[in-house]
């Protein structure tokens, strides 16, 4: 028979609950102002027990909001009440620090060990195999969204399924240090190129597959077409054909090109890349708020509420590179694509965390980290 913890709480609580919900509708159906003053305040006296009760049970901050969430979603009519005791917690001392929660329930090892993955042997891996890691201080807040369909704030951020810990995914660390090392293949694309020179333009490329994968559509078809009009000259641009023509050179030389790498297989649709990604956990929680403004008032109408991880909260940053393909490869070609390997990962961490950021809206500044990291680790 299992559990439903949630379901325990909410029925335990229930009768305070309903008591709550009917001084509600009392005091909107008195129109008598001293009347509806004591009920308002036998209102706040009785959900400060309930609350206090239910802190009491459930110390773990993100355990908390998911009953705030249940609570909200079987009691739509104390929605204001709840929202004001959410807003409340995230802003107890500035920000709710995580870790202090776990160390109440004694599992503050547990979460040591969750926020710095503990990098062990790599000798069961193939040669040249290592280990990127640092840790972080966010110099501006960052941002993302979960997929939890009920909870008390709309915009809240991604968390870890059990324990409810504020993290970046692994595959957004990929999607974002893709794209990066993708805009630094562009940066540094000239403005005409020709097509004898264009390996020279696929190798680089070519790099951004293995260590990544193969490109999804829209990625391939925004290189294709950024090679395609670097090979047109200033007036062919402007001729729609000579691009669409020049983009299907491109993806055919560029298939090509990766089938006489060894990238891509006759028989085998895509290719793994060489990195692998652990997500980072962070310790403490905050709370954005957008206020929109009345364009004839000039007067705030309806805050938004987002929630975010602030800026001064640490986090730990960690990488595999795993070359597998090149297994029984030549020493020299080996040690060749590796130091291109570890050069270009280099060169787009650094631009990730302190240029473009990795946090969603980080075109305005959101997810970037301080210059200096600590426990810089290389293996």
């Amino acid at each position: 028979m299992s559990y439903d913890w949630f379901v325990a709480i909410n029925n335990t609580y229930q009768p305070m609950f309903q008591e709550i919900a009917d001084m509600d509708r009392r005091i909107k159906g008195t129109s008598d102002r001293d009347k509806k003053n004591k009920l308002k305040k036998d209102r706040e006296n009785l959900w400060n027990k309930t609350w206090d009760k239910i802190y009491e049970k459930i110390p773990v901050y993100g355990s908390l909001m998911d009953v705030l969430t249940s609570v909200s979603f079987e009691h739509g009519y104390l929605e204001d009440i709840l929202r004001e005791r959410y807003i409340e917690l995230i802003h107890k001392n500035g920000t709710k620090i995580i870790e202090t929660d776990f160390e109440t329930t004694q599992l503050g090892n547990f979460f040591k060990t969750l926020k710095i993955p503990q990098i062990n042997s790599l000798n069961t891996l193939p040669l040249f195999s290592f280990f990127l890691q640092f840790s972080f201080t966010l110099a501006t807040p960052y941002i993302s969204k979960d997929d939890e369909e009920f909870y008390v704030c709309e915009n809240s951020i991604r968390k870890e399924k059990v324990f409810k810990v504020p993290m970046v995914a692994g595959s957004s660390w990929k999607g974002n240090l893709r794209w990066t090392a993708m805009k630094i293949f562009t940066d540094k694309l000239p403005d005409t190129i020709n097509e004898l020179t264009l390996n020279e333009y696929f190798g680089s490329r070519s790099q951004i597959v293995r260590l990544f994968g193969h490109e999804k559509d829209t990625m391939e078809d925004y290189l294709d077409t950024v090679l395609a009009e670097a090979l047109c000259n200033d007036e062919e641009k402007k001729n729609s054909e000579c691009v669409k023509e020049k983009k299907e050179y491109v993806k055919e030389e560029f298939e090509k090109f990766l089938r006489n790498k060894g990238y891509m297989g006759s028989n085998v649709e895509g290719k793994r890349g060489r990195l692998n990604f652990y997500p980072t956990f962070f310790d403490q929680i905050g709370l954005e708020v957008i206020n929109p403004h009345d364009r004839k008032t000039k007067a705030g109408t309806v805050p938004i509420y987002i929630e975010n991880v602030p800026e001064g909260a640490t986090g730990t940053f960690t990488l595999l590179y795993v070359p597998f393909d090149l297994m029984g490869r030549p020493t020299k070609q080996v040690k060749e694509e590796i130091a291109q390997d570890i050069e270009t990962i280099c060169e787009a961490v650094k631009e990730m965390m302190t240029v473009y950021g990795f946090s969603a809206k980080k075109t305005s500044g959101f997810g970037v980290i301080k210059d200096s990291i600590q426990g810089c680790f290389l293996s």
